[in-house]
């Protein structure tokens, strides 16, 4: 049983690494449609890697069993394939958060400081309407 979810383990932080490449390149190339579906996938794939409790398992057994060195050299693989998934996680936030801010930073450069006919989001995401009335053809 312990091989099989090893294994199923390793399928699935290799699947995690194949997809974080993709999300990066999907952000890279603003395909945010793209950038959404592998989001989805990534999170069940997530999902399942943290309720299966394996790297705990492996953890508590390679202290315990007298095959301390196949148990540990388990554990060192998954370590080593997850520290690097997260490094390419961190990589695509730092994506994220330039692209943000020369997003922000281009409608700053449009806004006009103080206009009382700018519309604004609240903390809720939801439009914050002046009291102001616009011009229709504006």
């Amino acid at each position: 049983m312990q091989k099989l979810d090893i294994t199923k383990s390793q399928q699935e932080i290799s699947e995690l690494h194949r997809l974080l490449e993709k999300e990066f390149d999907a952000l890279k190339d603003q395909k945010i449609d793209l950038f959404e579906k592998y989001q989805t996938e990534k999170n069940e794939i997530l999902t399942s890697i943290s309720e299966s409790g394996l790297l705990e398992e492996l953890q508590s057994l390679s202290n315990q069993s007298e095959d301390y060195d196949a148990h540990t050299r388990n554990l060192d693989i998954l370590h080593k394939n997850i520290s690097e998934c997260s490094k390419l996680q961190s990589r695509n936030e730092v994506l994220i958060r330039h692209k943000l801010i020369a997003i922000r930073e281009t409608i700053d450069s449009f806004t006009i400081p103080n206009n009382p006919l700018a519309e604004t989001y609240d903390s809720l995401g939801t439009m914050k309407k002046s009291s102001v009335k616009r011009p229709r053809n504006f």
